[in-house]
């Protein structure tokens, strides 16, 4: 109550402690409704497949429905179309890289909607990305809007829910913990509060109550809808706090601090450069394993490649910190020619993983995992081009790891549309037409390829070789028929992907001899 003694109902506070915008209650409930509800019927136990788009245009659409009145843009349309052909692609054949496709562009549109009056879009996107880690606060906010809301209403029913809980809570919480003790202590008491409790549980079991983990898909839905629908109170000095730069480190001693990074540079970049010339040596001009490995190229991949791109990614985050000192230090061109060296050296031994992944998959034939090791690294590169402007720019880190951040997104939506695992049946399968002989099923290349297996199964069976190879390759695609016409047929319409029926289709021509 007001000092005039009427009811007080001004916007309230958020979790942070700022005024929260003005929301249309009612129609966020309604979308939250509608998530949770559409969410159970196309996910809840179906496999990924065109449940997941349908869900993700629906996401799309209460978006639309619940946002703010802002001006409508023609980037608001390409946010939603580009959304709405990842959500076609999980029809087609859904990916990991599909899941961070659409998940980026549900928080990209609705940070658009939300928050105009941010006006970068990158700020926007970050500012509804918050919203995942942050989701309690979204509890928070939308349960002190629906407070607002129900003390706002013209009639008394809406105070009177609000006033009821106030007053009431206390008293439940007392009364149903001190039943506990009584009930310990008082045997015709205790009787009395079992008795009333079988009775809640039986009638509990007659409502067919869902599980424990169904209950949770449903807060997960609803969490991820007040996300989407519900904006947080977005302080006036955001924008600014994001276009702000991170503090550089103070330097006390600029002398020091320049001799010490100077030093550390150059350590490295001679480590660097010793370990690149034995590289140059015996992996691009002999192409030899080194001795002890007896051959065995998988041993020479795998204990090399993932510590080198650890290294080399670790090299990244070091050289951003080291150039995240005072301007006075950074801006010395000996420390950012060190620094440029060190890139590049960085980027040579990349190009060293990428010989060595050459060299395995030259042995034993090409895998998805090699494939996408290879386009990581073509994402690293990415990163040190930005990585390099910020060093000879003294740039901003925080839009260094922005930068870094779409171009993520940005791999994700490209290569989500690209059927790696075709590609790499294809190229195996002429590695295979050079030894005919050679078993696929040794090879065991259906644990790495899964279903994409088939197409790969479809040339070896139609390639009119009479080696033993092609007789099992035709009897492993009948059992790849069989397992992939019984999920067609046991799964259900939202579990429904093209590229399953389309392989379906080619084992069956092939197995006819068509």
């Amino acid at each position: 109550m007001s000092e005039s003694g009427t009811t007080d109902f001004s916007p309230p506070e958020s979790s942070t402690g700022q005024a929260m915008p003005a929301v249309p209650v009612v129609r966020v409930t309604l979308s939250l409704a509608l998530c949770v509800i559409l969410g159970d019927w196309l996910l809840w136990h179906h496999s990924y497949g065109m449940g997941y788009g349908l869900y993700a245009i629906v996401l799309c659409g209460l978006i639309w429905l619940s946002r703010a009145r802002a001006q409508l843009k023609s980037r608001h349309l390409l946010i939603s179309g580009l959304l709405v052909l990842s959500a076609v692609q999980t029809a087609i054949r859904p990916s990991l890289c599909n899941f961070v496709a659409i998940l980026a562009m549900l928080l990209l549109l609705a940070g658009d909607s939300w928050y105009t009056q941010i006006s970068h879009l990158s700020s926007r996107w970050i500012r509804a990305a918050i919203g995942l880690p942050a989701f309690v606060y979204r509890w928070i906010d939308y349960a002190k809007h629906c407070r607002q809301f129900l003390l706002g209403r013209s009639g008394l029913t809406g105070r009177a829910i609000v006033r009821l809980w106030e007053v009431s809570w206390l008293g439940l919480v007392l009364v149903i913990v001190f039943s506990v003790f009584l009930a310990l202590g008082n045997e015709r008491f205790g009787e009395f509060v079992w008795e009333v409790y079988d009775w809640v549980y039986a009638a509990l079991l007659d409502l067919s109550l869902p599980s424990i983990l169904h209950i949770l898909f449903w807060f997960v839905l609803a969490t991820l809808g007040l996300v989407l629908f519900l904006p947080a109170a977005a302080d006036n000095n955001y924008e600014a706090w994001v276009d702000k730069d991170l503090e550089r480190y103070p330097c006390k001693q600029m002398r020091v601090a320049l001799v010490r990074t100077a030093i550390a540079l150059v350590g490295v970049n001679v480590l660097f450069l010793f370990n690149n010339s034995l590289d140059v040596v015996h992996l691009w001009v002999r192409q030899e394993l080194p001795a002890g490995m007896g051959g065995r190229y998988s041993d020479y991949v795998h204990d090399g490649v993932y510590s080198l791109i650890f290294a080399v990614m670790l090299s990244a985050s070091v050289l951003a910190l080291l150039f995240q000192q005072q301007e006075r230090v950074v801006q010395s061109k000996l420390l950012k020619s060190l620094g440029m060296l060190w890139v590049v050296q960085n980027l040579f031994l990349a190009l060293g993983v990428l010989l060595r992944l050459k060299l395995y998959v030259d042995a034993h034939w090409l895998t998805p995992k090699r494939v996408y090791v290879a386009l990581f690294l073509g994402l690293i590169a990415v990163g040190y081009v930005l990585l390099s402007r910020y060093i000879l720019k003294s740039g901003n880190l925080k839009k260094l790891m922005l930068s870094n951040m779409l171009a993520v997104v940005g791999y994700c939506f490209v290569l989500q549309f690209i059927n790696v695992p075709a590609l790499v049946a294809d190229y195996n399968f002429r590695q295979w037409r050079e030894t005919p002989e050679r078993s696929i099923e040794r090879m065991e290349m259906g644990k790495v390829l899964g279903r994409e297996m088939v197409p790969m199964l479809v040339q070896v069976v139609g390639s009119g070789e009479t080696t033993s190879a092609v007789a099992e390759a035709r009897r492993s695609l009948k059992q790849w028929q069989l397992k992939l016409a019984a999920e067609v047929e046991q799964g259900s319409w939202q579990e429904y992907q093209w590229r399953r029926v389309q392989l379906i289709s080619m084992a069956n021509a092939a197995l006819e001899g068509k």
